[in-house]
């Protein structure tokens, strides 16, 4: 097995089994409070950016942990959580990077 696919799958470990089933699929989410258009247009257009790169990624995936956090984008080739911070706050992003980081996930904000 090569360097990228034992990344890739030590990432995908770190999910629920559901959204390890969906790999390079663009999950949407109904637009609400929580994801209006703007923040799924931006999230498809990372998606497509990631998959012309040849990265695998899973979108609105559930970590496999007690806190249950979805993180928007996971480019498993980077083992990196991207977050898109449209409708967070300052205080859920923080708590969401420490969480990740504590999983040895890497944690990027894009698309603000």
């Amino acid at each position: 097995m090569n360097e990228i696919q034992i990344i890739r799958n030590n990432t995908l470990r770190k999910f629920d089994y559901i959204t390890r089933s969906h790999v390079n699929c663009i999950r949407l989410r109904k637009c609400n409070n929580a994801n209006d258009y703007e923040h799924e247009r931006i999230k498809k257009d990372l998606c497509f950016e990631l998959f012309k790169s040849g990265i695998d990624f899973l979108t609105e995936a559930t970590l496999d942990s007690k806190e249950k956090v979805i993180a928007d984008i996971v480019a498993l080739d980077l083992n990196q959580v991207i977050e898109i911070p449209i409708t967070e706050t300052k205080e859920s992003l923080e708590k969401k990077e420490r969480i990740y980081k504590s999983y040895d996930l890497n944690f990027q904000i894009k698309g603000n």
